[in-house]
Order: structure tokens, then sequence, then C-alpha cells
């Protein structure tokens, strides 16, 4: 992130302190750190930590409501459609947000 010494710690606790602190499961907020730390080391540019509008942008949600909501038949058609990081197929996964 922006603080290149943010931890998950760090991460969790900006979401914690902000009207957001429901939107992702500790699971979620994982995958989601992970895959924003991935994103900065391969595109070599800092991402700002600015949890309204990472929510904004992502979400999480169990695999079976999501295709059943955009009306898609299964994970592939999700994934090219969108970012899926999926933590878990059986109990959730976190989506770029689909517009």
């Amino acid at each position: 992130m922006k603080n290149s010494n943010l931890t998950f710690s760090d991460f969790c606790d900006a979401f914690h302190s902000s009207q957001y602190k429901e939107n992702f499961t500790y699971s979620g907020k994982r995958s989601l750190y992970d895959h924003l730390t991935e994103l900065e080391a391969e595109t070599e540019e800092e991402i700002e930590l600015d949890v309204c509008s990472l929510c904004c942008d992502y979400h999480e949600d169990d695999l079976a409501r999501v295709l059943a909501n955009y009306s898609l038949d299964d994970l592939d058609d999700l994934k090219n459609n969108t970012s899926v990081i999926d933590f878990d197929k059986e109990t959730g996964l976190v989506i770029f947000a689909i517009y």
C-alpha cells in the first residue's frame, strides 16, 4: 500500500475504524490485502489505502449468489467478466465490482 510499512494488521484496523467494518470477513480482508500488495509489486505503483474506494471497487459474496445475480453459469464465466480473488470457493470470494 502507499505506505510500504503498512501491515495486514494496519489494513484491518483501517476497515475496523471506518463505517465499512462489516464489508469483509477476516479472510476477505486477507485476500484483498494480498491481492493489492501483489498488484503493487506487479505494477510498481503504490496503491493508496482508501477504505471507501476499496468497498466501492470490491465486494465479498458467495459464488452461488454472485452467479445468480449476474446470470452467469460458473466461476469461469465470472472470471471472464471481472477480476476474482477467490479465497474459499465453498464459503466466499472477493470480486472486483461488475458494472
